[in-house]
């Protein structure tokens, strides 16, 4: 039985995440933002005020690399860079408004294929799919609550920084 959950699985979220790929990739090439770009504004959404320095480390690129990228989505209006007042050397960054709403419809524009999903549904398959989607989402919900060792130490690297 397990096998066959399993590969069940499997075969939904392949299926799952080339849906969402491409409807996220049509939005982000539509703004025509880079997949670099969409990586910063992603991690600025989590971590406001954020140094150059932690941006560089989470994304793995260099910190010249970085002001550039920072640079060209200052002047694109999605991300307000300001000087720390505790540390001039250190520039802390983060969304603007229009970058937040970016984002936000980036999201929405990656999870629009799911209403087509449903609607391919009667109406008595809806709600036979309902029980196991909340079992599915619980399923998740506890493999994330038993990795907080793993998130902790993702958190504190990114979070470790030198000026720039």
């Amino acid at each position: 039985m397990s096998e066959t959950l399993l590969a069940l699985l499997h075969a939904y979220a392949e299926k799952a995440m080339k849906h969402s790929i491409f409807a996220f990739m049509t939005y982000i090439q539509q703004a025509n933002l880079s997949a670099s770009q969409v990586n910063a504004m992603f991690f600025l959404m989590d971590h406001p005020n954020s140094s150059m320095n932690a941006l560089a480390n989470k994304l793995g690129i260099t910190r010249a690399a970085v002001s550039q990228l920072v640079d060209h989505l200052v002047k694109r209006g999605y991300v307000d860079r300001k000087v720390d007042l505790q540390d001039r050397r250190t520039k802390r960054l983060s969304l603007t408004e229009k970058g937040l709403l970016t984002m936000k419809e980036s999201q929405r524009a990656r999870h629009r294929w799911l209403q087509d999903l449903v609607n391919a549904f009667t109406p008595e398959e809806q709600s036979t799919l309902i029980p196991a989607m909340r079992l599915l989402n619980a399923g998740m919900d506890k493999l994330a609550s038993e990795a907080p060792l793993r998130n902790k130490a993702v958190t504190r690297n990114i979070n470790e920084e030198e000026t720039v």
